[in-house]
């Protein structure tokens, strides 16, 4: 919702209109639910691992987001330029210059996203962070670059990511 691919409706909300869909989807069984909050509504869907690849391929070639995996925990990668070069071979300064997606999704199973250089995405709208393990990371992180070198970013998920007392809310506006 918070970039607007969900268009309002008869003087729907964002939200209900939003619902709806997911129903449609629901009903066509294209998305299956998993949990159920207490008033009925959908806690948890997901897709077919089928659909999902399909998913991922069309955004890709429709230039709707990037998705980056990290796994090998060899891999001396423990901070975001370093995932981001190990992964495109190129310097942290080439790829954020070069970097056009408007959507950037990160997995990794490091125990850190330390960015030792401020990073920059002039095009980037969302940035969303998960940990291959599904645990949070406990040690506090410092997102101020992050705040600062995205100036369009309208979605940030840091949900596996603690970011302690290291950052105010002005830095979002």
């Amino acid at each position: 919702m918070a970039e607007e691919f969900v268009p309002q409706i008869d003087g729907k909300s964002f939200e209900d209109v939003a619902e709806d869909y997911l129903t449609d989807l629901i009903g066509r069984s294209l998305v299956m639910v998993a949990k159920k909050r207490s008033n009925g509504s959908v806690k948890v869907c997901h897709v077919h691992d089928l659909l999902l690849e399909y998913c991922k391929r069309k955004a890709e070639e429709e230039n709707f987001f990037e998705l980056i995996y990290k796994e090998d925990k060899h891999t001396l990668c423990d901070d975001l330029d370093d995932i981001l070069e190990s992964t495109y071979s190129l310097s942290p300064e080439e790829l954020y210059t070069r970097h056009t997606q408007r959507r950037l999704c990160i997995y990794s199973q490091r125990e850190s996203f330390l960015v030792k250089s401020r990073p920059s995405g002039p095009q980037l709208r969302s940035l969303l962070f998960f940990d291959i393990n599904d645990k949070s990371l406990t040690k506090p992180y410092d997102i101020s670059p992050i705040c600062l070198g995205f100036r369009l970013l309208r979605v940030l998920d840091l949900g596996c990511i603690n970011v302690g007392n290291s950052c105010t809310l002005k830095h979002f506006f």
